[in-house]
């Protein structure tokens, strides 16, 4: 997808950086062809704060964003 660097090379399908703070377990992305343009993608992941992160107000679980073309 050429959207992440990783050992010097774009040439992969990597669609989000790691960071110690977040961690994001796995990622699936799903079109539904029925839906408006702006809603048409959506990204499911489980989400795992840090302890220091949930104690501000950061909650665990399985996350789901919408996305405008299945990549952003």
């Amino acid at each position: 997808m050429g959207l992440v660097e990783f050992r010097g090379s774009k040439a992969n399908s990597i669609v989000a950086l790691h960071h110690e703070r977040e961690i994001l377990q796995g990622a699936t992305v799903f079109r539904y062809e029925w839906a408006p343009a702006t809603e048409r993608y959506e990204l499911w992941t489980k989400f795992r704060s840090t302890d220091a992160d949930h104690a501000e107000g950061s909650q665990p679980g399985l996350w789901a964003m919408s996305l405008l073309d299945g990549m952003h």
